[in-house]
């Protein structure tokens, strides 16, 4: 039996460094299949539920998930309207107003701004499908190899300790839920590759190589920046900034003051000199963002997050268990998978019981400390805005907590020489598991973790605690286990398809562009819920209500010339149409991002509305200063042009 152990160990060794030695040719290979065959994670087949026939592809694994519409209604459209556009910085169809389309909810751009979104890249000179592709598998093959290498700095070069962290951040509930949406395994990217750029630069001696590394720290600093979501944006780069401040104290003999600041000087001038390109080029929108009821007007404060800490062990079951049904937002419950409290139980051994002094350790629980104290008991309004916490929220920030919780477990488990007996080890595992299960239950899933569910994510948690404390004598028990449940776990989060939704060639999408191309104007959604519209922003119309990534104050104010709704159209927004001759347009506001405007049909002339898209039901009603004339029917949804009472079309 030995003897067996011993050989399969041989041979996991001997797979393992095999993975190690040719990680990168690995991570081309794979993404250049994945280019090739066209794989990708979207949910874009959600589509096919509203407007059958566009889809090109096929899952090969996994779902397609209504809940991350984010991803498949709005992220998708702006990508589709950037091609039928020609990748304009500014796009004129979108909105059906001049559309900043690289700032907010960057999409690929034809311009020189696109240096700093690299995942971009495939877009501008391959077919959707394939362009696609790159950016999923691209980011996810980064995403891994750069946590793996930032482990290796962690975990002083331990190969299986920094491929767990690998892992943990890379199938990460966080990181698959919010794949492709605020940019977050972007910013996870950047900003561990620039700690790993000045890593790096201390290791070197040659001068050419150090320019080349402060020209590459430039661009992912300024591509941490660019990613416009201070909600995330803020406390991830306390959580960067304090790493890189860890390597620069660690390396401050190598220090060449003269050179390495000339170096300094040029990173930061070419840093400024991008910024200042993009930030000219976007000042108007950047200060109607600013200038916003949300999310400009954030003013977060934070407290009440202590239950947080309670949701990673639920995350496992989110692929697999329906969650509206429990008033659970899968995407907004997901958090980092990170073991807690291992790291800080670890971490209190290496302090505590072996007496180490790690400043790295120390700057973490620092970091820790402020976060936790934002998180669960609240900052003043001006303590909040001295840390720019402010611009988060206590949930966004519980995602970087999670972050720091992984940084803390790893870097402990490479300083510590403790190993607990398999008995002991095993009794302390099942008592930590049983009570988070058992909090997490009550505490914050309720009846979404049943009884069999409670049992199973019980034994899990424990065999992955026995993993960690047994860790240094069964060095892979931990990583196996880890990557078998948060493999099944992320793995799942989103689909594994080839191919695309293509909306041309779907039968309303046809119908669209050929009325379109017949007589431009502007469109409208009028079906209800407003998601049709980002649906015509894809086909590549000009239409007024696609999720409206910033305001348009001038078409509102028609509406409003007393600016009684200013603060409920102020802002980001999906917005609803509902057409009626009843009463005088008005606004409301059913959630924070979305709108609903009861539109007065006699007011559609002062939007130069010339299309409406509205369910078969929803047939408009004529008036005296407008009449509809029906010119497309299908099983769904008809299709009418706006004419005014003399006749005269609208825009005509």
């Amino acid at each position: 039996m030995k003897d067996k152990g011993r050989y399969l160990a041989g041979k996991i060794h001997v797979f393992a460094e095999f993975l190690y030695t040719y990680r990168i040719l690995i991570g081309i290979g794979v993404l250049i299949l994945g280019v090739v065959f066209e794989i990708n994670g979207s949910s874009l087949g959600c589509w096919e539920l509203f407007a059958p026939g566009g889809e090109t592809g096929r899952i090969l694994s996994g779902t397609s998930r209504l809940i991350r519409s984010d991803e498949w209604t709005v992220s998708s459209s702006m990508l589709a309207s950037q091609y039928n556009a020609g990748f304009p910085y500014f796009n004129e169809g979108y909105r059906a107003y001049l559309t900043d389309m690289f700032i907010v909810y960057g999409q690929p751009v034809r311009d020189a701004a696109v240096i700093f979104r690299p995942f971009h890249w495939g877009y501008l000179f391959l077919p959707m499908a394939k362009g696609l592709a790159f950016y999923w598998i691209g980011k996810a093959v980064a995403l891994a190899l750069v946590s793996f290498e930032l482990g290796m700095v962690l975990a002083n070069g331990k190969k299986v300790t920094a491929f767990l962290y690998a892992v943990l951040v890379t199938c990460s509930p966080a990181v698959q839920w919010w794949y492709a949406v605020n940019a977050f395994p972007d910013m996870l990217i950047y900003g561990q590759a620039a700690v790993l750029i000045i890593a790096n630069y201390f290791q070197t001696e040659n001068d050419r190589i150090k320019i080349l590394l402060g020209v590459l720290l430039a661009l992912v600093c300024g591509a941490y920046a660019l990613v416009f979501y201070p909600a995330w944006q803020i406390p991830f780069a306390y959580i960067f900034g304090g790493l890189a401040i860890w390597i620069i104290i660690r390396n401050r003999g190598k220090i060449v003051w003269k050179k390495d600041g000339c170096i300094a000087a040029m990173t930061a001038v070419i840093l400024f000199a991008g910024l200042a390109y993009v930030v000219l080029k976007s000042s108007e929108t950047i200060k109607a963002v600013l200038n916003t009821a949300y999310p400009g007007d954030r003013c977060e404060t934070g407290g009440g997050g202590l239950r947080l800490f309670l949701r990673y062990m639920g995350n496992l079951m989110f692929p697999f268990k329906e969650t509206s049904d429990y008033g659970i937002v899968a995407p907004e419950w997901s958090v980092m998978f990170d073991f807690f409290p291992m790291g800080w139980i670890l971490a209190a051994i290496v302090w505590f019981k072996e007496k180490r002094k790690d400043f790295l350790l120390f700057l973490l629980a620092a970091i820790q400390a402020l976060f936790l104290f934002f998180i669960v008991f609240g900052m003043s309004e001006s303590a909040a805005k001295i840390t720019l916490l402010s611009q988060s929220t206590a949930g966004r920030c519980f995602i970087a907590a999670g972050f720091i919780n992984i940084l803390l477990l790893i870097r402990a488990l490479s300083l510590t020489r403790f190993s607990m007996k398999l008995k002991s080890a095993a009794v302390c595992s099942g008592l930590l598991a049983y009570g988070i299960v058992m909090l997490s239950k009550r505490y914050m899933y309720g009846a979404y973790i049943g009884t069999v569910e409670g049992i199973f994510l019980t034994v899990l948690l424990c065999a992955m605690f026995l993993g960690i404390l047994c860790m240094k004598k069964n060095r892979y028990l931990c990583v196996i286990l880890t990557v078998t449940v948060l493999g099944l776990s992320g793995g799942f989060v989103n689909p594994i398809r080839t191919g695309i939704y293509d909306v041309s060639v779907s039968s309303l999408g046809h119908a669209v562009r050929e009325i379109n191309d017949r007589q431009e104007g502007i469109w409208i959604d009028a079906t209800g819920g407003g998601m049709m519209g980002d649906f015509l922003g894809a086909a590549g119309v000009s239409v007024i209500n696609s999720t409206n990534t910033y305001p348009v104050l001038e078409r509102w104010k028609i509406l409003d010339p007393e600016g009684k709704y200013e603060d409920i159209y102020n802002r980001y927004a999906h917005i609803e149409i509902e057409l009626q001759n009843a009463e005088k347009t008005y606004f409301s506001l059913p959630v924070q991002d979305a709108v609903h405007i009861n539109l007065n049909t006699d007011d559609l002339p002062l939007l130069n509305v010339r299309y409406i898209l509205t369910k078969k039901t929803m047939r408009p009603d004529n008036t005296d200063k407008v009449r509809f004339i029906r010119v497309y029917e299908d099983d769904l949804y008809s299709i009418y042009q706006v004419e005014t009472l003399e006749g005269r079309d609208v825009n005509g």
